[in-house]
Parts: structure tokens; C-alpha cells; sequence
């Protein structure tokens, strides 16, 4: 599984802290290249259709608390936390697969 992971520049509604970060001077060339990079990722039909990728980059856009802690992209222990829990569905859902998988290969077998 890939995750496409949520960005602080493409963020919709950056908190007063997170705007202080965008704010800077140092940021402007990187965050033009985030957006085009991540515009390409959004509108990827192969990607759209791969089963391994999931997109999460939006999984922060409408939220109030800042997730993100610098520009670099390095996010929070509650973004962690959020992540982790969109991640969580998808392995969940691939264990079980895996799971009924291996059983229905037992009952074939005897």
C-alpha cells in the first residue's frame, strides 16, 4: 500500500500557526512545486485506479487543529494519529483478505 500524504501547502484551511509557516519568504518556490506535484497526483488516472494507492492528501483540509509543525511537512502527533487511523481501515480490510484467503485454502485442501 502507498499512501499519498496530506501536505501543509495544499492544505484548505491552515490554522493561524500553520499560515505563520506558509507566511515566510523561504517557502514560496517549494510550495508551488507542492501543489503542482500534488495536482498531478490528484488528476493520475493510472494512480486513480491503482489499487495500492491511496490518496489521504486531503485528510486534514477541513480541520481546525494544526496538524502540521514546520514547512517540512512534519505533522503532529495527533496528525500521526489521524494517519494512522485512515491507514488502519485498508490494513485492516487486507488482513482479513489475507486471512479468508488462507482459510478457504485449508478447507480446499481436506
Amino acid at each position: 500500500m502507498f499512501y499519498w500524504q496530506p501536505s501543509l501547502f495544499t492544505k484548505k484551511k491552515p490554522t493561524r500557526e500553520e499560515q505563520l509557516l506558509l507566511d515566510t519568504d523561504l517557502v514560496a518556490l517549494s510550495r508551488k512545486a507542492h501543489e503542482l506535484i500534488y495536482e498531478r497526483v490528484r488528476t493520475s488516472e493510472s494512480l486513480d485506479g491503482h489499487p495500492g494507492f491511496r490518496d489521504i492528501s486531503a485528510l486534514f483540509d477541513d480541520a481546525e487543529a494544526a496538524y502540521f509543525m514546520d514547512v517540512n511537512q512534519h505533522i503532529t502527533e495527533a496528525g500521526n494519529h489521524k494517519v494512522a487511523e485512515a491507514m488502519a481501515v485498508d490494513v485492516i480490510e487486507l488482513i482479513e483478505r489475507r486471512l479468508g484467503a488462507r482459510a478457504a485454502s485449508s478447507s480446499a485442501e481436506q
